[in-house]
């Protein structure tokens, strides 16, 4: 085994642990890899590479503030995992593809049901990517929250990198946004949104509103 330590792609510091050889990997209870989720595991003879996001833990009012647009909303697809050309260094990822490797996004599909604040969208829809899956035999593995088929979500600090330009067919660069590591909240009774990395962390509709409008 290798390790490599390369910069971060959106400003926070990523390890990304190389492996050669196949060994058991665990990831979030009860997920299954499929198409139902962003799930992916290592299997024998898979090359993978496995990388950690560290972020600052913010507030909700925190979240609100760096948020040009908050969604609530629900998984209505996950699209097949693509090989990442637009928004990485390509020296980096050349030599990276030489040994096999690669760099992999993969799109989620919501289903809007609200746009909270002041920025709303013509769409009925919005697609958010999210780093890592599962391409040609080869697995990134993203240590950060999955999207599951029918989740109820409520989504923060979503953005739009200049440069992220790939785009799925069908969509609208204006409607294709970059998902936050802990920015993603669950629903998991009606009407209440717990943080899905840290459960303890829970809001309402007219609580979020109300920080809204506080912030706007």
């Amino acid at each position: 085994m290798t390790k490599k330590i390369i910069p971060a792609i959106f400003g926070i510091v990523i390890l990304i642990a190389i492996v050669f050889s196949f060994r058991s990997i665990t990831e979030v209870n009860g997920l299954v890899e499929g198409e139902k989720s962003t799930f992916v595991e290592a299997k024998e003879n898979d090359k993978y590479s496995i990388v950690h996001f560290y972020s600052d833990e913010m507030t909700i009012d925190d979240q609100v503030k760096n948020s040009s647009i908050i969604v609530l909303g629900e998984v209505k697809e996950i699209l097949p995992s693509v090989e990442t050309n637009d928004i990485v260094d390509p020296i980096d990822a050349a030599e990276l593809r030489e040994k096999g490797y690669n760099i992999v996004h993969t799109d989620i599909v919501i289903k809007v049901e609200k746009y909270l604040g002041e920025e709303k969208l013509d769409f009925d829809e919005i697609v958010v990517r999210r780093d890592g899956g599962r391409i040609n035999g080869f697995v990134r593995i993203v240590k950060q929250e999955h999207f599951n088929l029918g989740e109820k979500v409520l989504l923060l600090r979503l953005f739009q990198p200049e440069q992220m330009t790939q785009v799925p067919e069908g969509y609208q660069k204006e409607q294709y946004f970059m998902f936050a590591s802990d920015s993603k909240f669950v629903s998991k009774q009606k009407g209440i949104y717990y943080l899905e990395r840290n459960e303890g962390i829970k809001i309402n509709e007219n609580e979020l509103e109300k920080i809204i409008d506080k912030n706007s």
